[in-house]
């Protein structure tokens, strides 16, 4: 439809090293610096506590969890993006990790995502 999206899978693991589902509040953040020298961040917000919500981004035949974080305008893309991930757990434990997410910008302006 035109919209800027980020998307992305994540996939949580047990102590043994097996895909799992995950439980607790789990938040995503874009960060980085924009155009302008400023902080830019977007974020999504999911509470996979709620069985209809965990179920709704799970999916089954890759065991991660699909999100969508849509932006509003190009502007909202920082010039060097990182994704931010953290999982609240139910008794307060904090899984989290982050990725740098590479941006080409062509001459006309557009910013096509890579990863």
């Amino acid at each position: 439809d035109g919209s800027l999206q980020v998307q992305g899978r994540i996939e949580f693991l047990d102590r043994d090293g097996f895909s799992t589902r995950g439980v607790g509040t789990l938040k995503i953040i874009l960060a980085g610096s924009s155009s302008g020298g400023s902080h830019a961040e977007s974020s999504w917000e999911s509470d996979l506590n709620d069985l209809e919500t965990n179920g709704q981004y799970y999916d089954e035949v890759t065991r991660t969890y699909l999100y969508s974080l849509s932006l509003d305008e190009v502007g909202d893309v920082p010039l060097e993006p990182s994704l931010h991930v953290r999982l609240v757990l139910p008794d307060g434990r904090i899984l989290s990790d982050k990725s740098d997410i590479h941006v080409s910008r062509s001459r006309s302006g557009s910013d096509d995502l890579d990863d």
